[in-house]
């Protein structure tokens, strides 16, 4: 995610995120998370967070998720998940029309 000029952070995919009071501490936490994502030995997909590392990392962000800000933490990781499995696609795909 990218923060614009506006206030938003953007995904590669245009999808953004208002960050306000109501989204911070999600995002926050989210973006503390990158070192946290499980993925499949194989294709390197991720396929979400790691959540024992979760209480630790709102610990030390001194913050404690809500549950509106757990769903919004949760949309994100699904999107994320979502975009690499399109990816992962597509590559395959790619691969399956190469020439030999």
């Amino acid at each position: 995610m990218q923060r614009a000029r506006d206030g938003t952070l953007k995904r590669a995919s245009s999808r953004t995120f208002e960050l306000d009071e109501e989204t911070y501490n999600a995002l926050t936490v989210f973006q503390r998370m990158q070192s946290q994502w499980l993925s499949n030995d194989y294709s390197g997909m991720r396929t979400g967070m790691n959540y024992p590392a979760l209480e630790t990392v709102e610990r030390k962000s001194g913050v404690e998720l809500n549950d509106y800000e757990m769903r919004l933490f949760q949309y994100a990781e699904a999107m994320v998940v979502q975009e690499d499995a399109e990816r992962i696609k597509q590559e395959r795909d790619r691969a399956k029309n190469k020439p030999a």
